[in-house]
């Protein structure tokens, strides 16, 4: 049987991903790039992975606000690190995601407990999350969310989307963390490895409300300053990210009508699938069934 380390539809659809974004790269790069997102991203290293924190977070005890985290590797112990700095926050999460992986956010919630201070998990579809929300800023505390959406839950009617550019193409993302910005008007506080030490975070930026804005001019402006720092911490490691596996399944990836294309193509790979064969093509995320037999 034909087989390979990339003849598979993990791969496969991660690659598809990738160039719906970055459709520059090589596609021999895009082998190079999954393996080392598979490294990376690979579940026992990544829940006990050691963060640091820079200077830039001594100042963020001192107001309320948002924290904006990432899905690039250490988000499963960079609530960890930031509780050990003193800072006081709830977690807001997808209730798919928790429910997926329940034990590692319980053992999450006992390592930020155990100082002494509570956290509590919000889940993003809670009626009552805004006043929940308003609660912890009334308290002092802050909000910690994953801006870059659940890990592989499909979008519902109720999700408000925003079309936002990113790479060469456009990433469709909840407004949710923009809108609570604006509404309680708390700043958001972008939080990313360092470009010089991925084991290191800092903050990046620091996005506040201006005079006079309006509600739709924020959203958007802040939205766009969420994913431009994602884009250029992602230029020189595109492995880092987490998403490249599932962006088809969450929402965030709007595919367009596919071109009729005959041409056969790099992009083209050959995978199995409940004892058949299929051309997949990782341009346009169409399988072709392949009526052959293919030898050892």
């Amino acid at each position: 049987m034909y087989q390979s380390e990339t003849n598979n539809w993990s791969y496969a659809l991660f690659s598809a991903n990738l160039y719906q974004y970055m459709p520059n790269l090589t596609w021999d790069s895009h082998e190079r790039i999954y393996n080392k997102w598979l490294r990376w991203h690979n579940g026992r290293e990544a829940s006990s992975r050691k963060i640091f924190l820079d200077h830039t977070f001594s100042k963020l005890s001192s107001e309320s606000g948002i924290y904006i985290l990432y899905h690039l590797g250490s988000h499963l112990t960079a609530p960890i690190a930031l509780a050990e700095q003193g800072l006081k926050f709830d977690i807001i999460l997808d209730r798919h995601v928790y429910i997926k992986s329940e034990c590692l956010f319980l053992e999450m919630r006992e390592h930020l407990n155990s100082a002494g201070e509570y956290y509590t998990f919000y889940f993003s579809d809670e009626p009552g999350l805004l006043l929940r929300c308003r609660k912890s800023f009334a308290e002092g505390r802050s909000i910690l969310i994953f801006a870059d959406g659940a890990s592989g839950t499909s979008s519902t009617p109720k999700d408000r989307r925003v079309g936002i550019k990113f790479f060469q193409n456009i990433l469709h993302v909840k407004s949710g963390i923009a809108v609570m910005s604006f509404l309680f008007d708390v700043p958001l506080h972008l939080i990313l490895p360092k470009i010089s030490d991925i084991s290191i975070l800092t903050v990046n930026q620091r996005i506040v409300k201006k005079k006079n804005e309006k509600r739709d001019d924020y959203v958007k402006r802040s939205l766009e300053s969420v994913y431009s720092v994602l884009e250029e911490r992602l230029t020189l490691e595109p492995w880092l990210w987490e998403c490249w596996s599932y962006l088809h399944l969450n929402g965030m990836l709007y595919l367009d009508e596919v071109p009729v294309d005959k041409k056969i193509n790099e992009s083209l790979i050959i995978l199995p699938l409940k004892g058949k064969y299929y051309m997949f093509d990782r341009r346009y995320f169409i399988a072709q069934y392949l009526n052959l037999k293919i030898s050892k």
